[in-house]
């Protein structure tokens, strides 16, 4: 993700906090999967196009400081997935296996996963 990527971030009130979390997910994911790249840099700009979509990404960023048993959190997470099942073709996360984390004996993949096949 470039530079410009984030000043669109900021143009639309996401918080530095919140600009700083994903940039690091983006180094993971690079990391971690750099084939998967453009297919999510592609998604995430065009949900970035979608006003309901920032709506979320906002609520989200304010979510960050509420407690993890907050009466709002549940209805989030309903209108997050309602969004993200009404747009199967631009969702933020395209729709498939995430990269694989390298396993551990205390948490390993479930069996069948992706990363057993890598």
């Amino acid at each position: 993700m470039g530079q410009a990527h984030y000043d669109r971030q900021r143009a639309l009130g996401f918080s530095d906090r919140l600009i700083r979390i994903e940039r690091d997910s983006w180094i993971m994911v690079a990391a971690l999967a750099p084939e998967s790249i453009p297919r999510w840099v592609a998604a995430k700009s065009a949900a970035l196009d979608d006003p309901e979509f920032v709506r979320l990404y906002l609520a989200c960023d304010q979510a960050l400081d509420w407690a993890a048993d907050d009466p709002r959190l549940p209805g989030l997470a309903e209108a997050i997935a309602a969004w993200d099942a009404g747009h199967p073709a631009t969702a933020a996360s395209p729709r498939e296996p995430p990269p694989c984390w390298p396993p551990t004996p205390s948490s390993p993949p479930p069996p069948g996963h992706a990363c057993w096949n890598r």
